[in-house]
């Protein structure tokens, strides 16, 4: 009984050959693309805790049995958010990061060789977004940190700009309306900030530049932070960076540029996009999310700060594990024991290099616009935004629906699919401008987070889509 309870010599075969069974069928269930979820689960229907011991090929053989019950987001039918997490490379060095179990709290005796990673992926990061790159004696000299999740990154550079400008009664965090990230909102409350957001107008899911001004010159010396975004969480519509910039600068204000790029770093890979996010090096700080781009499991997240006195903001340390000159537990708040997870984004980026990235960004893309292309030329379903990134965003439309019917129709179409499990786009609320005037509907969104997409399957999506709508557009005749 004992003897299959840890890994050693003696049962290093047998190990090995579990861990090739589950290997194997989580392979044959990553590569299925019939489903993207074959079945409910009833989240009240719970085991009792388990008393007697049970041999592990069991437990192994019960959940394998049900991984059919999982989203698959490698399913060339996922057409939604987030990414499919298939790069070999990333699925490869997320098994390595478990068997490794490196800390990397401390660097001496908990992560030596970890610690070395991290610091070169981060300073990598900082060289293809243009930040400054400096000699270091401390990992408080690199300059970002990662996290595990832009919720997290967002929260450390409002905490830098917060503690770099608390003194100098300023107050105001600026964001645009409607399209923003809610860690930008939650934060402050998180963080018990004394603060009052005012919300700009947007204008084509993106900030109205006059109604900036305005907001500047009506609030000034007390604002802060400013959050803007590369890509923002509903569109993928990428800010004016440098415009937004320039017009802080015209005013002479002293404030936090900040720049949500979770998504839209990736920009940065490319020859053909990189332009989209010009000027983005002139933000205090930027936040990226590898994980919901790069094709890595999650979780994945780095915040980069400009300038390297403003990263030591939140640098914090302790005697009892984090006093040595480069604990990245020094730089991590919140986090305390620290996973390895920027291997998945070195082992990538080795793996495939930055022209190979931006290759394949620029084919996500296409796969976009294609997409698009086939909305348009629908005359059953209606595009909402310009394709950006890899976010289509449309609805099922029919003109002789009221615009509650409409909405409606939208969410059914939704539910129906979730239901069935076939297809899958993602949906929310959204402000939409249409017959010349904006009311907010449940919207659907394509996303092409798997380069193995074809247009063959994003054709059948369409039509899927379409007949969805036409069946529900019934109940309402």
């Amino acid at each position: 009984m004992e003897s299959e309870i840890f890994l050693k010599k003696e049962n290093a075969k047998s190990f090995k050959k579990k861990c090739e069974i589950v290997i194997q069928n989580l392979i044959n269930w990553k590569l299925d693309s019939q489903k993207v979820k074959k079945g409910d689960v009833n989240y009240k229907e719970l085991e009792g805790i388990p008393n007697n011991f049970t041999k592990l090929n069991e437990v192994i053989e019960e959940f394998v049995d049900k991984i059919e019950f999982s989203t698959n987001f490698s399913s060339f039918k996922f057409l939604g958010f987030p990414d499919a997490g298939n790069s070999q490379a990333g699925i490869i060095a997320g098994i390595i990061e478990v068997f490794l179990q490196q800390n990397l709290i401390n660097s001496s005796f908990c992560a030596p060789y970890a610690t070395k990673i991290e610091i070169e992926t981060i300073r990598w990061m900082r060289e293809i977004l243009g930040y400054e790159l400096r000699d270091y004696d401390n990992i408080s000299d690199i300059g970002g940190a990662v996290t595990n999740g832009g919720v997290l990154s967002n929260t450390y550079a409002l905490m830098a700009a917060y503690r770099k400008y608390f003194d100098k009664k300023k107050s105001i965090i600026i964001l645009p309306e409607n399209i923003g990230h809610y860690s930008l909102t939650y934060a402050p409350k998180w963080l018990n900030f004394k603060y009052k957001i005012v919300y700009c107008k947007i204008k084509n899911y993106r900030y109205d530049e006059k109604e900036l001004r305005k907001i500047l010159e009506k609030y000034g010396d007390k604002i802060f932070f400013i959050g803007a975004y590369a890509g923002d969480s509903r569109t993928m519509t990428v800010d004016h960076l440098e415009n937004i910039y320039n017009i802080v600068k015209s005013k002479g204000l002293d404030l936090w540029l900040h720049c949500d790029a979770c998504h839209g770093f990736s920009l940065s890979f490319s020859k053909k996009y990189k332009d989209k996010i010009k000027g983005i090096e002139k933000f205090d700080s930027i936040t990226l999310d590898p994980h919901k781009v790069l094709w890595l499991p999650y979780t994945m997240s780095m915040v980069l700060f400009k300038n390297i006195s403003d990263f030591k903001l939140i640098v914090e340390e302790n005697e009892l594990i984090t006093s040595e000159k480069f604990s990245i537990g020094k730089t991590t708040p919140f986090i305390g024991s620290k996973s390895f997870s920027s291997l998945k984004l070195w082992m990538l980026i080795k793996h495939l290099g930055v022209k190979k990235i931006g290759e394949l960004i620029e084919e996500r893309i296409s796969n976009a616009k294609y997409f698009a292309y086939l909305i348009d030329n629908s005359l059953k379903l209606k595009r909402l935004n310009e394709v950006e990134i890899n976010s289509v965003v449309f609805i099922y439309y029919n003109k002789n629906l009221t615009e509650k019917e409409l909405s409606e129709i939208n969410r059914k179409i939704y539910l129906k699919m979730l239901n069935e499990g076939v297809y899958y786009f993602h949906s929310f609320k959204l402000d939409v401008l249409l017959n010349d005037k904006y009311i907010n509907l449940d919207v659907l969104r394509f996303m092409s987070g798997n380069n193995l997409l074809t247009k063959q399957v994003m054709e059948d999506a369409i039509k899927y889509i379409e007949k969805l709508g036409d069946d529900i557009y019934e109940e309402f005749r």
